[in-house]
């Protein structure tokens, strides 16, 4: 019901901030960019502002949402090349491909990078053909390469790619000096997000962007491509592919006939419109599949990258299909495409282990959950395993930062490599009362510059330290960073031994531990999804004391439906 990781509530805290001060802040109340998704941010922010809805029911609204649109808006494109009836086969087929079902879920920017996506090829489709007069077409061009831009951390470079492009095929067409006021109301979109970006955070990509820019493993991202591409369906990265060679093929011998010089004929521009899209489907596909690449893929499971280039490869399939001689071919085709994602939809959910849990045991679930965090965690938000797993520990750690506050009659100092759905917990129930040291780097810097780009490990992930050496560090020179020394508290997720002799060599307690695992319902036992249900708090040793704390027992997670 509710997939992926909680790095979603690092984009939702910068949305409640936005809609809070108009300001996308990060946890300290920075102007750091701490999401990969500054549209997503200010789309959930002013909703926020319009609803007065939660962040987290919003985020989740949205995202299924707009997975919605993007099945329309297949269908619609598909039509471009096969008739109504198969169009529709495809579109849900593209909106059944397992790994963009489940991103979905998510509350993440996939399907909002898809459908700004699509909606950026069927504007270039019409700009590079008929484009638009006045300034409501320039209007419109300008706010879809704008949102496009403002999606992911790379939909920049791929927006001025597809309109480069698109400029390529007008100009070979002979028809560039008529589409050009429109191609550069394009680039603006893309300029202005660049500059808002440079002008608001100093940096023209997202802070996670920044720090991951050191893991890059070409290698590992074809691994990462191909095991992707197996687990949600491999028939149809092929047949994508095929269609894409397919047309590219036939589009570069008949590139300089495109378009005619005659005007007005709906045929020949509906053509001209359909091999442009053709064009730009097969320029969108090979670029996200380069990305997956060179960027090394992605840590989450479930092919989260391999999801945002799966509706184009949907839409490249359709295209091969009409090109096909007999009219039966694109609806057997497009029936072929979603039987088999349904098939390997079994085969996604037992080989990724996803987080979500299933229709049939969600609803126990948070009957078992329920009694043990804050009523302001909302039902959906428990399906997920890791995030029931984070409310438990977040439940127990705010009241904490709150009575600690108090106590030292200011701000805490929490340390964490955990910045999502813990933190934004903790933030919202305790405005004012506390400050982040992000061991990862990903919503503030300070830790990384204080120690130095040495001291961390770098990879697809991001930046890591270990917390002997963050607490080190901070003891050494953490006064002089401007970050106070030692933190009050620190939290995260697995407690190892050597975790432990840390925290006790820094003059810390461990407050809180729970361990285990969080399990599927034993009638569910045929998907061997499981996820560790470790948390733990420490809090300095003369302030737990303050604070009349005692050192924890292990608790053993025991709140999975049976």
């Amino acid at each position: 019901m509710h997939g992926g990781q909680d790095d979603t509530y690092i984009t939702y805290w910068a949305a409640h901030s936005f809609s809070e001060t108009g300001l996308p802040l990060n946890y300290n109340g920075e102007l750091v960019e701490q999401s990969s998704s500054l549209g997503l941010v200010v789309l959930l922010g002013g909703l926020r502002v319009i609803t007065r809805l939660d962040v987290p029911l919003l985020g989740w609204m949205v995202s299924l949402g707009l997975f919605v649109g993007s099945v329309l808006l297949v269908n619609r494109l598909a039509r471009r090349f096969i008739e109504p009836g198969a169009a529709r086969w495809f579109a849900a087929a593209a909106g059944s491909v397992p790994c963009y079902a489940y991103w979905s879920t998510s509350g993440m920017e996939t399907p909002l990078v898809v459908v700004a996506s699509l909606l950026a090829l069927s504007e270039l489709s019409r700009v590079a053909v008929e484009p638009g007069r006045g300034w409501r077409a320039h209007a419109r061009s300008f706010t879809i390469f704008f949102v496009l831009a403002s999606a992911r951390p790379e939909t920049p470079l791929l927006g001025v790619g597809l309109v480069a492009v698109a400029a390529v095929w007008t100009a070979s067409a002979g028809r560039l000096r008529r589409s050009a006021s429109s191609l550069v109301s394009c680039l603006a979109g893309i300029a202005a997000l660049v500059g808002l970006r440079l002008a608001l955070f100093g940096q023209w990509v997202p802070n996670p962007a920044s720090i991951k820019q050191h893991g890059f493993d070409p290698i590992g991202g074809l691994f990462y491509l191909l095991h992707a591409a197996a687990v949600s369906n491999p028939i149809l990265l092929v047949v994508g592919l095929l269609g894409a060679g397919v047309v590219l093929s036939r589009l570069v011998r008949r590139l300089t006939r495109a378009v005619g010089d005659e005007e007005g004929v709906p045929e020949e521009l509906e053509g001209a419109r359909r091999k442009v899209l053709l064009v730009l489907l097969s320029a969108l596909a090979g670029a996200y599949l380069a990305f997956m690449v060179a960027s090394g893929g992605d840590w989450m499971r479930g092919g989260r990258f391999f999801a945002l280039v799966a509706p184009s490869l949907v839409l490249l399939s359709a295209a091969l299909a009409g090109m096909a001689t007999s009219p039966r071919v694109p609806r057997m085709l497009g029936v072929t495409l979603l039987l088999t994602h349904l098939v390997t939809s079994v085969h996604f959910l037992r080989t990724e282990r996803p987080e979500g849990r299933t229709f049939t045991t969600a609803f126990a679930a948070v009957e078992k959950v329920r009694p043990r965090v804050d009523a302001a965690f909302w039902s959906f938000e428990l399906t997920n395993k890791v995030h029931a797993r984070d409310a438990v520990l977040g439940s127990e750690l705010a009241p904490l930062v709150r009575r600690a506050s108090e106590a030292l009659g200011r701000p805490v100092t929490l340390m964490s490599g955990q910045a999502g759905l813990v933190a934004f917990h903790t933030f919202r129930e305790n405005p004012g009362r506390a400050r982040l040291i992000d061991m990862w780097g990903i919503t503030d810097r300070k830790l990384l510059d204080c120690l130095g780009s040495r001291a961390f490990k770098y990879s697809i992930i991001g930046a890591s330290i270990s917390v002997n050496n963050a607490l080190s560090g901070l003891a050494e020179r953490g006064e002089a960073c401007g970050l106070g020394g030692l933190p009050d508290i620190y939290f995260n997720e697995t407690l190892k031994p050597q975790h432990m002799t840390a925290l006790a060599l820094h003059g810390y307690m461990v407050v809180y531990h729970q361990t285990g695992s969080v399990m599927n319902a034993s009638s569910e036992r045929w998907l061997p999804s499981q996820n560790t249900a470790e948390g733990h708090i420490a809090v300095r040793a003369d302030l737990a004391r303050a604070l009349g704390l005692a050192p924890a027992k292990p608790w053993k997670w025991d709140l999975d439906p049976e």
